[in-house]
């Protein structure tokens, strides 16, 4: 929600600039029901689409039609604007578009391999590591396992001797359950604690994760990104 900045510059509700410059210099926002700026038009600066943020709220308080709002201005605006728009809500924007400015993507097009290593193998497998630590719990010993699974998966594919062959996710499950332990042992309750990340991985995101290869990383951001939450 958007509330409008008062006289005094306090808090404006809005997690990024408000335009100080007319509307026509900035991007059209709102109109303000603040008693003090009642029916004056908010804007965003430019700058404000400099640096990544999220429109938030419960279905149908107008998530995809304000996004709409500011995509058709950018367009205006001879932006290129880069959509991940599974539900096809933002396809009635494409005639606005020239074709040279429009880099249309649905999720199903979107594909991230997390073991497509940038860089030498052993410090990419702590990266993972690392996101996967700050994304669901996992234990040290679980993080062993993960760790000699995706090193033996490069060593096999010949990622270590520079070929492109990766592991995929799919490989790193099937290597996981491959793995025996004593029911009561501690070592099986690490293998359980990583196959239950792993198959979140898979459940929740297999088409877009379970990939060999990435489309690549300067390839999106070299273009604006508009994200429709409940289209992801």
């Amino acid at each position: 929600v958007l509330r409008a900045a008062s006289a005094s510059q306090g808090d404006t509700g809005v997690p990024f600039p408000l335009a100080t410059e007319p509307v026509g210099a900035g991007i059209l926002a709102g109109i303000s029901t603040d008693l003090i700026r009642s029916g004056a038009e908010i804007s965003l600066g430019l700058e404000a689409f400099s640096t990544p943020f999220v429109i938030v709220g419960p279905s149908g308080t107008g998530k995809t039609t304000f996004t709409k709002h500011l995509v058709i201005q950018l367009i205006h605006r001879g932006a290129t604007v880069c959509l991940l728009d599974r539900l096809d809500e933002f396809r009635d924007l494409l005639p606005l578009v020239p074709s040279d400015q429009l880099l249309w993507m649905g999720l199903d097009m979107v594909r991230i391999n997390p073991l497509e290593a940038r860089g030498a193998l052993r410090p990419w497998i702590s990266v993972i590591l690392g996101l996967l630590r700050a994304t669901y719990w996992l234990g040290e010993g679980s993080e062993t396992l993960l760790s000699t699974a995706i090193h033996d998966l490069y060593q096999e594919r010949g990622c270590d001797r520079g070929t492109n062959n990766w592991p995929t996710i799919s490989d790193l499950w099937a290597r996981l359950t491959s793995l025996n332990f004593a029911r009561s042992s501690r070592s099986a309750g690490y293998l359980e604690s990583a196959l239950r990340t792993i198959r979140t991985l898979l459940d929740r995101f297999g088409p877009t994760r379970n990939c060999q290869r990435s489309i690549p990383v300067e390839h999106l951001a070299s273009h604006s990104l508009v994200l429709d939450v409940s289209g992801l």
